[in-house]
């Protein structure tokens, strides 16, 4: 497993786990195992089914603005959450979510606008097939904490 920041790799750990076919709902900004929430502001929120190279995330972090015509950013993206005002995924396969709890708001951002969460509240996806990740996989997001 390889973290980036600012795309730049800043660690890369070892990870031989197996992630199973699943049929729970996509929590986006709550950790179901420890049910913490998670406060601050998401944008730009990318699932792949594969994983990226170390020029893909650079790629993504210098040029965010104009990713949806860079070639090969739609390869394997199972789910693409610009959080413009909504929580729809933008890619093919529309993994919408649902605001929950009643502090879900849409801030200026990175990229426009952008979700805020906390105070007990997140983003829920309904279970799809396409979001059953292979062995390989990139989150990619635009992330300020509170």
């Amino acid at each position: 497993m390889t973290f980036y920041l600012n795309g730049e790799n800043t660690e890369s750990k070892a990870w031989q786990y197996v992630l199973p076919a699943s049929t729970s709902k996509l929590m986006i900004g709550k950790d179901l195992m420890e049910g913490k929430i998670f406060s601050g502001i998401l944008d730009d929120l990318r699932i792949y089914n594969r994983a990226l190279t170390d020029s893909e995330i650079l790629s993504l972090y210098t040029n965010y603005a104009s990713t949806a015509t860079l070639p090969g950013f739609q390869n394997k993206l199972v789910a693409y959450y610009p959080f413009d005002g909504n929580a729809n995924d933008s890619s093919e396969y529309a993994n919408n979510g649902t605001a929950m709890g009643s502090s879900v708001t849409y801030v200026n951002s990175v990229k426009g606008k952008g979700v805020k969460l906390g105070n007990n509240s997140w983003i829920e996806v309904n279970d799809s097939d396409s979001l059953d990740i292979d062995k390989a996989f990139t989150f990619s997001a635009w992330v300020y904490r509170d």
